[in-house]
């Protein structure tokens, strides 16, 4: 997906970010804290942890089954495996064709637009697809905090052809978890 533009705007704005301590929500929770917190808390809203997945995912990678706005979905949390600090989630839902495709890309879309506006938004795609990218900023203290990326990738295997994704990464944490492996190196 093609985000020069917005990548700009992006890292301008994070320089501004550091001092802020409000987070991006994702399911109502802050991605901040450890996974072990964020775990409990998704625990508490009615997801399961996957075992078995999450034992095939990279380090650093939870898998959850879950409802993401009234969807069945597959959750992933990413934390930095050196301080267990969440820094993103993604909701993962199943589609079988292409009209339950449009149709929920469009439902999420919407709630999107109606909970972050359509200004700071950017139109691209991703496999030949719409994706939107979304940033947004603190109510509180209009500080960015984060981005939202919602987008559609075809599965060459399975029952399920498509898998739509919605996409929450907190700036400071991401942030952080990008420094340390750009230290490493």
């Amino acid at each position: 997906m093609k985000k020069v533009g917005l990548s700009i705007l992006f890292l301008m704005l994070s320089v501004c970010s550091f001092a802020q301590n409000e987070h991006i929500k994702f399911m109502g929770i802050p991605l901040n804290g450890t996974i072990q917190q964020f775990h409990q808390k998704l625990v508490g809203r009615g997801c399961k942890h996957d075992v078995k997945l999450s034992g095939m995912m990279a380090k650093g990678t939870r898998a959850f089954n879950g409802s993401f706005a009234g969807n069945k979905a597959t959750i992933f949390v990413y934390y930095d495996e050196n301080t267990n600090i969440v820094y993103r989630a993604k909701a993962v839902i199943d589609c079988s064709g292409e009209g339950i495709r449009d149709s929920q890309f469009n439902d999420i879309k919407n709630l999107l637009d109606t909970k972050y506006g359509t200004l700071l938004s950017e139109k691209g795609t991703h496999e030949d697809y719409d994706a939107y990218s979304y940033i947004i900023f603190s109510d509180n203290t209009d500080k960015l905090i984060g981005h939202v990326d919602l987008y559609i990738s075809k599965q060459e295997f399975g029952f399920h052809k498509y898998s739509l994704h919605v996409d929450y990464f907190d700036i400071v944490n991401s942030e952080k978890h990008d420094q340390k492996r750009l230290d490493d190196i």
